[in-house]
């Protein structure tokens, strides 16, 4: 992975916008040296990144590791709802909870997929201005 794509996930994860990321991003290529040497004159991403305030993350991939997390939480207040429904209102009785088997695999999917879609967004996703570059 190139210097400016770590960088660029580094100043995600520190909550930096994509203009200043694009930038930030500039000023390197300003200085118009490989990869190699950038490394050289400004130690590695996360060293160079360090130097920025961290603030709370708002990049796309914070937002759909979210959104993840709410989905699977909906998943599981839908399928309780839906089983006291068919209990109490309905009087449909199941053999053990009424709760379907899949309902924590389900949820954990939904989880795990917000979590690997959102890491890898912020990882392989270029800064909106340096991508015209």
């Amino acid at each position: 992975m190139s210097y400016e794509q770590e960088l660029t996930f580094q100043l995600r994860l520190r909550g930096r916008s994509e203009d200043e990321i694009a930038e930030t991003i500039r000023e390197l290529r300003a200085h118009g040296v490989d990869a190699a040497a950038l490394r050289d004159e400004f130690g590695s991403p996360a060293e160079y990144a360090d130097g920025f305030e961290k603030r709370p993350p708002k990049s796309l991939g914070s937002t759909i590791t979210a959104a993840g997390t709410i989905v699977a939480v909906a998943w599981i207040v839908v399928c309780i709802a839906v089983a006291a429904i068919r209990r109490f209102a309905l009087g449909i009785e199941d053999d053990g909870d009424g709760l379907p088997s899949f309902l924590l695999p389900v949820a954990f999917g939904f989880v795990m997929v917000g979590l690997a879609g959102g890491y890898l967004i912020d990882r392989l996703r270029r800064p909106k201005s340096a991508a015209a570059d």
